[in-house]
């Protein structure tokens, strides 16, 4: 696929997928959601930097610079699925940076039953 259609492609399930995730969380409606923002970020993320090292990185290191890059957004890729397959969810935890004092103590009290 061309990176620049990958671009656009996530910007636009991100676009749709990461409101609707924070609106419905924390329900079952939004853990497809979150898997779509798991996958969708680290791609928008690497096409978007890619463009970056291409640009701005000397040519002798652009191979070197897109692999760590690429290993830099499979660990964020991995990162965002386990928030969101086994964690609270993506669009609960943001949602959760609003909640008041109480709301995000019980959440943390939560998750330490679950673990």
């Amino acid at each position: 696929m061309n990176p620049e259609r990958a671009f656009m492609a996530s910007s636009i399930a991100l676009g749709a997928s990461l409101p609707l995730a924070i609106f419905f969380a924390p329900s079952f409606l939004a853990t497809p959601l979150d898997l779509v923002v798991s996958f969708a970020l680290p791609i928008h993320m690497y096409m978007g930097t890619h463009a970056i090292i291409n640009d701005y990185a000397p040519k002798q290191f652009r191979l070197q610079a897109f692999q760590a890059w690429g290993v830099v957004a499979a660990l964020a890729g991995f990162g965002l699925l386990k928030i969101g397959i086994c964690g609270p969810g993506i669009g609960a935890s943001i949602k959760s940076l609003w909640a008041p004092a109480k709301v995000q103590k019980k959440l943390v009290r939560q998750q330490r039953r679950v673990e």
